[in-house]
């Protein structure tokens, strides 16, 4: 899935501002968005989640602007602290009803990636802490064959024992070269060791670099 964005440009009532932001996330490869608490991280990733239309500029997927009901949506999928599920449902009970609702889900996958990271299917979601909530959605995204994930501020607040295997999972769903992360870090080791190219929010514009933190 190619991914572009194209002189985007957008305004809150608060006068935040987004001006003229324009990069690529590239098949195959990890984006890292960085910048400010403020910057605009949350927004973009709304954008592509095509929750949020009120900019203008171009969003394109494959050449079809993702405003358009024929731009393939599907194979995007987002992890967020602000991702809503059934609370008082078992995190099993959760991935079933996502298989109903989701394309090509693979609860197989989803169970062994459970195992992998040590989760309990049984355990409620609304009792879990946020770093389990997040290996969940994790379990859950790669269960969906996505070819876009998005992952916002995910890693915030994991132990450093799981970051290192949470990585190391993003890196064998990556090994095909068929996917694409773009995801959104404060901490500096995660941009040096893992992201390909690197696009920071600053001021309201965008700067992309290749993904070596201290050339920026």
């Amino acid at each position: 899935m190619q991914v572009e964005l194209k002189n985007i440009h957008y305004k809150s009532r608060k006068n935040f501002e987004l001006k003229d932001i324009s990069f690529n996330i590239e098949q195959g490869f990890i984006t890292g968005l960085i910048g400010k608490n403020g910057a605009g991280k949350t927004t973009i990733f709304q954008m592509l989640m095509n929750q949020n239309s009120k900019y203008t500029g171009e969003i394109l997927i494959d050449g079809t602007d993702i405003k358009n009901p024929k731009a393939d949506r599907g194979k995007i999928g987002l992890i967020s602290e602000e991702q809503k599920f059934i609370g008082n449902k078992s995190m099993l009970d959760n991935a079933v009803l996502c298989g109903l609702l989701c394309d090509e889900f693979s609860i197989d996958t989803f169970k062994s990636l459970m195992n992998e990271m040590k989760l309990s299917y049984a355990k409620h979601v609304e009792s879990s802490s946020r770093g389990e909530k997040m290996k969940f959605q994790l379990a859950l995204a790669l269960s969906r064959n996505l070819e876009l994930l998005l992952i916002d501020e995910a890693t915030a607040g994991m132990d450093p024992v799981f970051r290192k295997d949470f990585f190391k999972i993003l890196h064998q769903y990556m090994e095909d070269e068929k996917h694409s992360i773009l995801i959104s870090t404060h901490n500096e080791e995660e941009v040096k060791r893992h992201m390909d190219y690197v696009v920071e929010l600053k001021e309201g514009r965008a700067y992309v670099r290749n993904g070596i933190l201290k050339d920026m």
